[in-house]
């Protein structure tokens, strides 16, 4: 499979990419990184993100502080951040890690009947998109309980129906497919 740049705009295999930026929509080939990474560390480009000296949220002089610093205290910083709207940092949170909107997620949750796709629980306070770690194709939503176990058995078919198996003689239960 081959994926484009988004820095050089090049066609590039999927082996140029580290794995965890292959299915971001944001993502550039490991020589462009790297480039970017030596210009940072030589002084080409600065990192400071600061657009003034002024704290974010109160406007206190903030301009004998680190670069990095963009308020005054710990309250200001928090003060703005609960100023967020959820379902912006929501969206931009679904968009960098799996590449889909809020509609699109939706979307699907509305495909699975608005429940979990393995346990079909509607009660979950926390839902999760569940994607294969390999390719990063979207698989389902799930509650946090099903996420949890499937991460643990390493999303491994085989491992789940061997427990599935253990669980069914060990209790005397239905027997499991193999």
């Amino acid at each position: 499979m081959r994926l484009e740049c988004r820095r050089c705009r090049e066609m590039r295999p999927e082996s140029d990419f580290t794995p965890s930026m292959a299915r971001r929509s944001d993502r550039w080939c490991k020589p462009c990184t790297n480039a970017y990474r030596r210009d940072i560390r030589s002084g080409k480009i600065a990192t400071n993100h600061r657009t003034g000296d002024v704290c974010k949220s109160c406007g206190a002089d903030i301009s004998d502080r680190p670069v990095n610093v963009l308020h005054c205290s710990e309250q200001c910083r928090a003060a703005t951040k609960n100023l967020r709207d959820p379902s912006i940092e929501q969206a931009k949170w679904l968009n960098r890690a799996y590449g889909m909107t809020l509609e699109e997620r939706d979307r699907l949750m509305r495909g699975q009947g608005g429940r979990c796709a393995i346990c079909k629980t509607k009660d979950a306070k926390v839902w999760h998109v569940d994607h294969c770690h390999d390719t990063g194709a979207v698989r389902g939503i799930l509650c946090s309980m099903c996420n949890l176990g499937i991460g643990h058995f390493q999303d491994d078919p085989v491992r789940l129906r061997a427990a599935a198996r253990y669980l069914s003689k060990a209790s005397g239960g239905a027997q499991v497919e193999p």
